[in-house]
């Protein structure tokens, strides 16, 4: 790498796969390369033995008996080669560029004693001056003869390695100039014709091995690249699901003790979300449902690991806010999130809506800020509804000089209620243009079963909305009660009226 070159995790991933299917590529030539010197080394001593034999017999002709004294030769030639490759291979245990070029080389040595041996062997077989055959014939099943031994040696190789069309094709053109310049030897001059028919069909006894070969190495890098995606996707399936069981371990238990009672519900868009819900205190800290309780809803921008990446920094930012400032207002809060997102996520481009609601029993009062986020809703105890507005832009747009929260304030009363939900309620599509929106939240309120909690109602709407489409997006509910004569859910009335702006400057 150059100096001052810098390498992406994009890069280096893709060197990782060249490496890893450099490497399985390696392995199958070299087994291949092994397996291949083997089966030619035992082909070629049956024809040894059978050449033996024949000579231990005698032969008819003398012709016939220089034949069988060549290919005899021929056949220890042959296995010599491809008994050293073997050797070679197994010994030297080279890279995978050294594999490729000692089949090369083997394929040159063997196809060059082929088409030395094979036309000779041929020629002595059938007589050179059996009147039988005329010159042009017996030269033609000379050049036969060579021609089907190239073919047999590098078929069989090919059908066993996968190479690319450049290494298949190198040795086979080689052979050519071999066979050219034998051709051009050993012909009589006066049978030019037969030795342009030679030289110019050569490289056919090539092509076969060369396609196949080549087709194999296609499917090699397929199959390692299915492999790896399986692999992978195993890996990753994995990693998400203990991605989500930590995303899920940061959402807390339901509040259930004491005058102010939080529950809810979540369904993420994937295996992991964006969604999250922070309460302060716990349900497990001393006093809990005592004191005043803050609920912060947010809604990170996208889906997936980023999302949940970000609201694990997210979370840490909230126990360290709450950590130093126990008591601190949804304004003041919305304003730290705001600086710290601003500075850590925004510059990655990732942004967040969130709602922060403090709740004092005591006092009965429920303070809140949004920033960027969908409006909650302030249900009385007669039924009447009032919306809680977002009071300020999305976390992270503006400079934390320029973000002003305006935290607002109403009543809380015993028996008053406030639903709080994500975009990804109010979004959720009952069309292909057509979304839910606020006014189907309060038709989902509405509608929905006497007894029924809040949330419950609104989740109902939703998956009613979505038919039995996929989520298009996270979706989260948090209920808040003020509960000391309102135990669980009061019946909504049938005719509640239309929800007002609600909530008093701070």
């Amino acid at each position: 790498m150059s100096a001052g070159a810098t390498s992406t995790p994009s890069s280096v991933v893709d060197l990782r796969y060249l490496s890893a299917l450099e490497a399985e590529r390696t392995r199958v030539l070299r087994h291949r390369l092994v397996w291949y010197c083997a089966i030619a080394a035992g082909l070629i001593s049956l024809s040894l033995a059978a050449n033996l034999l024949e000579l231990r017999r005698g032969s008819d002709t003398e012709g016939e008996r220089q034949a069988t004294l060549l290919d005899t030769a021929s056949d220890l030639a042959l296995m010599v080669s491809f008994l050293v490759g073997l050797g070679w291979v197994g010994w030297r245990r080279p890279p995978r560029l050294g594999l490729v070029r000692v089949l090369t080389v083997l394929w040159i040595v063997v196809g060059s004693i082929a088409i030395t041996t094979q036309p000779i062997a041929n020629a002595l077989s059938i007589g050179v001056d059996n009147p039988e055959y005329s010159d042009a014939q017996r030269w033609i099943a000379a050049a036969l003869a060579g021609f089907t031994a190239v073919f047999v040696l590098h078929f069989v190789g090919s059908l066993l390695i996968p190479l690319s069309w450049r290494e298949a094709m190198t040795p086979v053109l080689i052979l050519w100039v071999v066979a050219s310049g034998i051709a051009l030897v050993v012909h009589p001059t006066s049978l030019w014709w037969v030795k342009v028919l030679a030289i110019a069909t050569f490289p056919l006894t090539g092509l076969p091995g060369v396609w196949w070969s080549w087709m194999s190495y296609q499917r090699l890098g397929e199959r390692f690249h299915s492999r790896v995606l399986g692999e992978k996707y195993a890996e990753l399936s994995s990693e998400l699901v203990y991605a989500r069981r930590i995303h899920e371990s940061l959402f807390p238990v339901s509040l259930e003790r004491g005058p102010v009672k939080v529950a809810y519900h979540y369904e993420p868009m994937r295996d992991i979300g964006g969604d999250f819900l922070f309460i302060h205190p716990s349900a497990y800290s001393h006093g809990a449902g005592l004191r005043p309780v803050s609920i912060v809803l947010i809604d990170v921008s996208g889906h997936g690991v980023p999302a949940a990446l970000a609201v694990n920094r997210l979370h840490g930012e909230l126990q360290r806010y709450f950590q130093s400032t126990p008591g601190g207002s949804p304004g003041a809060l919305l304003g730290s999130l705001n600086a710290y997102t601003f500075a850590a996520l925004a510059p990655q481009g990732v942004y967040a809506a969130a709602f922060c609601i403090r709740v004092d029993a005591e006092r009965r009062r429920i303070e809140w800020a949004a920033a960027g986020h969908p409006p909650a809703i302030l249900r009385r105890p007669d039924g009447a509804l009032e919306w809680m507005e977002a009071t300020a832009p999305m976390l992270g747009v503006l400079e934390p000089e320029a973000f002003d929260a305006d935290e607002r304030s109403a009543s809380f009363e015993p028996g008053c209620a406030a639903l709080a939900f994500t975009d990804g309620v109010t979004e959720a599509r009952t069309g292909v243009d057509k979304m839910l929106g606020p006014e189907g939240v309060l038709r989902a309120i509405r509608e929905g079963a006497e007894g029924t909690a809040l949330r419950e109602r609104v989740m109902a709407g939703v998956r009613r909305a979505r038919g039995d489409g996929p989520p298009d997006d996270d979706a989260l509910v948090v209920e808040v009660h003020h509960a000391q004569v309102y135990s669980a859910v009061m019946p909504m009335p049938g005719a509640a009226s239309e929800p007002t702006r609600g909530g008093a400057g701070a």
